[in-house]
């Protein structure tokens, strides 16, 4: 199924096939103008969505190294516990949010 694209607003594409883009073919100007917008306004959520996904990770992966580096500094410095726990529970969050997107997307 193919997006009707910005030629078919001005008759000039070939007839729509299948069977909601039949009754695209079929619409009048102002109808497929609005059908036009609905298509742009799902592609820009759709890149937004996008967007997010991306800022999301560098976000968390910058929190994570954050930590990381944090606990490491600890250690280095000579305070071990404290930064072998906080390292150590990076590295726990880091699994389980790796697991339960993983066992949402299998749920899904």
């Amino acid at each position: 199924m193919t997006d009707p694209t910005a030629s078919d607003v001005t008759g000039e594409a070939e007839p729509a096939t299948g069977p909601g883009l039949e009754l695209y073919g079929r619409a009048d100007r102002p109808t497929r103008a609005a059908i036009e917008r609905e298509l742009e306004r799902l592609h820009w959520q759709r890149r937004q969505d996008m967007y997010l996904r991306w800022a999301g990770l560098v976000s968390g992966l910058v929190i994570a190294l954050s930590f990381l580096s944090a606990g490491t500094w600890l250690i280095v410095s000579g305070h071990g516990v404290e930064g072998s726990l906080i390292a150590s529970v990076d590295i726990v969050a880091l699994v389980t949010v790796f697991v339960v997107q993983v066992r949402s997307r299998r749920d899904a």
